[in-house]
């Protein structure tokens, strides 16, 4: 399903690479070897549907969150990170996706104290703390 989606430059040897990697999971994860893609573009151009479709053809657990969700809510950005987090490890391996980062990364989100905090709990947990 995934060589239905339209994808263009070297991205195709970066999936075919993710695939081999998705192919085992356990083997990678028993060995701790992270490894994560960063999708980038403009709205509209398929990012999520391409993570999804990935994710189904992986066959991994799908954790999905929208950065806006982290700045919408009661409970802080930050605890919401590490919640969705905490869920990826104990189905592991996972595939996470968190669409619409610039909503806690971008420019102006920097200057909010609380999406600021959102944003490095992010940092920290893609580091794997």
């Amino acid at each position: 399903m995934y060589k239905e989606v339209v994808l263009g430059g070297d991205v195709w040897d970066l999936l075919d690479e993710l695939m081999i990697y998705m192919g085992n999971p356990m083997q990678y994860y028993e060995k701790e070897v992270k490894f994560g893609v960063l999708l980038s573009g403009p709205p509209g151009t398929g990012k999520t549907l391409f993570a999804r479709t990935l994710a189904k053809e992986s066959g991994l657990p799908f954790v999905f969150a929208s950065g806006a969700e982290f700045t919408d809510s009661e409970k802080s950005g930050a605890a919401r990170i590490n919640e969705m987090f905490s869920i990826a490890r104990r189905n592991a391996p996972s595939f996470v996706f968190v669409d619409e980062v610039d909503a806690i990364a971008g420019r102006h989100a920097r200057k909010d104290p609380r999406r600021r905090a959102t944003f490095e709990a992010l940092i920290a947990q893609l580091d794997g703390e």
